[in-house]
């Protein structure tokens, strides 16, 4: 998420550049002090935290439409958060966790704030979605791709490691 790490870091330096930024995060808590400490560093921008589980297809759903209401046009969309190597567990939308939170809720989120990247184009030129990834696509399952629920879901031919490069 944008609290810690990679996401923290980007969101911090968009905000020194002028950036209002959202930091969609998991834990409350984490990411309102996330949020005040990129504003503490880089009053040039703005630093907004709102509540995001991509864990969740309706958490993804509710923070786009409470993002839609707030913020009309988004010029950048940093699709940032994962998750690695995790014990096997589903997400809220019986989707193997890995795949829903790395790859599904990614996608959703993306659809979801289409309307505000194309009105950030409109207005203002072209709006990007950046996807941050890793290479675990290269340590996939031998078979390759897992093409239907029942086998990405199957908790006897899960592997942590290979799991995030099955898609």
């Amino acid at each position: 998420g944008a609290n810690v790490g990679l996401g923290y870091w980007t969101a911090r330096h968009l905000a020194a550049a002028g950036a209002t930024v959202v930091l969609a995060c998991r834990a409350p808590a984490a990411c309102e002090e996330a949020a005040a400490e990129i504003r503490a560093a880089a009053p040039a921008g703005d630093a907004v935290a709102m509540p995001l589980d991509l864990g969740s297809f309706a958490s993804v759903r509710a923070f786009a439409k409470a993002f839609l209401a707030r913020f009309p046009l988004l010029d950048v969309l940093v699709l940032n958060a994962g998750v690695m190597a995790c014990p096997f567990a589903l997400t809220a939308d019986l989707v193997e966790y890995q795949m829903g939170v790395n790859h599904f809720a990614h996608f959703l989120l993306a659809t979801e704030l289409l309307p505000a990247l194309e009105a950030a184009g409109r207005a203002r030129g072209p709006a990007t979605v950046t996807v941050v990834s890793s290479s675990a696509h290269f340590g996939s399952y031998p078979e390759g791709v897992r093409l239907s629920l029942a086998e990405l879901n199957d908790p006897q031919r899960y592997s942590p490691v290979q799991a995030p490069g099955s898609l």
